[in-house]
């Protein structure tokens, strides 16, 4: 998918300007502690913290606009609602396999896709599913998984009325 998504970038000038259009959705640090606690990749995300971000993040998808042009959008909309479902169903199934250092590659994948998109709120829900996979959190995985099927879902139905 980065292949395609290099092909019709520029060279990466206006990179700083996404990534500050991404450090503007998303909330301050101290929205994201739980009192404090401390593990392997740094405080632990809630669960729900991606209910705090929108969908989509237009700002992002303004600059791939411009970074591109028009014609190019839905084209790379068009990976990333193919990427999307495959990096969700790699997910659920690693999730059944109890393999979590895959499901957190996957996760991370699908954080990173996910932020370049401006799909924030998938974005922080692949986040915290990373996290969990790190830190052996079982636990919380199920739930965080369920949530992800659905937000996916919706972040698929809004980049639908941007390209149609």
């Amino acid at each position: 998918m980065l292949d395609a998504i290099k092909k019709f970038l520029p060279e990466l000038k206006s990179q700083t300007l996404l990534t500050q259009e991404v450090e503007k959705a998303r909330p301050s640090q101290e929205k994201l502690r739980n009192g404090g606690s401390r593990a392997r990749g740094g405080s632990e995300p809630l669960g729900k913290e991606f209910l705090e971000y929108p969908i989509l993040d237009m700002g992002v998808i303004d600059q791939m606009r411009e970074d591109t042009g028009d014609e190019s959008i839905p084209m790379l909309i068009d990976v990333f609602k193919e990427e999307v479902p495959m990096r969700v169903s790699n997910i659920v199934a690693t999730l059944k396999e109890q393999s979590l250092d895959m499901l957190g590659r996957e996760a991370h994948t699908l954080k990173s896709t996910s932020g370049s998109f401006g799909a924030m709120q998938l974005n922080s829900l692949a986040k915290s599913i990373e996290f969990a996979a790190k830190n052996n959190r079982r636990d919380r995985l199920e739930k965080l998984v369920t949530d992800l099927e659905n937000v996916a879902a919706d972040t698929l139905s809004a980049y639908e009325g941007l390209v149609n």
